[in-house]
């Protein structure tokens, strides 16, 4: 989802981009590629290289325009900002009337389950009543688990859109969603408490106005 600029904060140049990924680190660029891999399922990208460089190259599109995807580089991490520009460019490629059309194909063969039931069947020493009785329990079992999944991912697109135009809270959600100590996460952003909780207040607010009734952390 292209957003359009309505604040005159500085974005970042195409030089500027150009330097901060000659500058990432190996540690840095090892959570890019993590961040990657976790945006592929449900979408049209093949590979992690294609979605990072999808998204590296709508940031250098960006530049100099009013529509686009900045990075704001006085206020946001180059890498927190590459990683929301992959799930927004993977959201995208998911609400496709294509990949709707499809998606059905990819949660039958997730993780191998399209092939489980002869495979197991094969190697089981039960009667065959029992059997088939284990199999249809462990495919309700993977059915149930593949709607969570599904939910989960439905939930973190929503999240994801709801929060585009706002990097700050974006970056918080990501620091979660990661799993960062909170304190570690703020000092490496180098904000300040106050910073920080007024950050949160806005993304609990969000999160309410989403999901009615859920708490929010």
């Amino acid at each position: 989802m292209e957003t359009t600029v309505a604040t005159a904060e500085r974005l970042a140049t195409e030089d500027e981009i150009r330097a901060a990924i000659e500058a990432l680190t190996d540690d840095e660029l090892m959570r890019l590629d993590k961040a990657a891999r976790a945006c592929i399922p449900g979408s049209d990208f093949q590979d992690a290289d294609e979605v990072l460089n999808e998204a590296v190259k709508r940031a250098i599109d960006g530049c100099g325009k009013k529509t686009g995807r900045h990075w704001p580089i006085e206020r946001v991490d180059f890498v927190a900002f590459l990683t929301m520009a992959m799930r927004g460019l993977a959201s995208d490629s998911r609400d496709s009337e294509l990949m709707a059309k499809t998606d059905h194909f990819d949660a039958a063969n997730d993780d191998g389950s399209g092939s489980w039931t002869l495979d197991r069947l094969g190697h089981r020493t039960a009667g065959v009543e029992q059997r088939l009785i284990d199999a249809e329990d462990e495919a309700e079992e993977d059915t149930r688990v593949a709607k969570r999944q599904a939910s989960a991912r439905a939930d973190a697109d929503r999240i994801d859109k709801h929060f585009a135009s706002d990097q700050e809270v974006a970056w918080l959600v990501m620091c979660l969603r990661e799993e960062k100590a909170p304190s570690k996460a703020r000092i490496a952003a180098g904000l300040t408490q106050t910073q920080y909780e007024t950050i949160r207040k806005r993304m609990r607010r969000g999160l309410e106005k989403l999901f009615p009734g859920r708490s929010a952390r």
